[in-house]
């Protein structure tokens, strides 16, 4: 027969684990999202900030990110071409908004098309030297100088870095498996 004590040890150590399964399936029932803001005093400058925040995006606004580009031999054909498929690939995305794509490639690209424009021919961009010039000659425009953020060209007015976004699907910024989702795809994208 067991002791008084052992008995009580018994008891204490099932009411415990008792205790513990409750609490654990009390955790998985909770229905309400998690908020930041409710840990944070009412006078708080963060809640503040938080109230700010909302107001310009909303519980899910819109997120736009970037994709930056290293150029070391963007004068070839073939990385030009690379950079446009990128562009459609990235635009294609299911959790990339629907004409949000920012690219200064894609005007640049108009640019050379146009027809006041001065005939530019492949052989005006086939060193890095010569792209850079008309990339150069591009960002002078005044029409396209708000363009001039999203590249970074050496002092020889050769491209150096480059810069696109495009705007995710509002879905994408929810917490949980749309965010996940969404961001997965675009990693996915990114590695190439």
């Amino acid at each position: 027969m067991l002791g008084s004590g052992l008995k009580t040890k018994l008891a204490v150590i099932l009411l415990f684990f008792g205790y513990c399964g409750f609490s654990a399936y009390g955790v998985t029932q909770v229905q309400t999202e998690f908020k930041i803001k409710d840990l944070t005093l009412d006078e708080s400058y963060v809640r503040d900030f938080l109230n700010a925040e909302n107001e310009l995006q909303g519980d899910y606004g819109k997120y736009r990110f970037h994709v930056y580009y290293r150029h070391p031999d963007s004068h070839l054909l073939t990385k030009r071409q690379l950079m446009e498929q990128h562009e459609t690939e990235l635009e294609s995305l299911f959790w990339v908004e629907s004409g949000s794509l920012r690219s200064w490639f894609r005007s640049f690209r108009k640019y050379i098309a146009t027809s006041n424009n001065p005939v530019i021919t492949e052989s005006d961009l086939d060193t890095a030297e010569k792209f850079g010039k008309q990339v150069h000659t591009f960002l002078q425009n005044p029409l396209y100088a708000h363009w001039r953020d999203d590249v970074v060209l050496t002092e020889n007015n050769i491209v150096k870095y480059s810069r696109i976004s495009v705007v995710h699907h509002y879905l994408s910024n929810k917490s949980g498996k749309n965010g996940v989702e969404a961001n997965k795809q675009v990693w996915e994208w990114a590695v190439f």
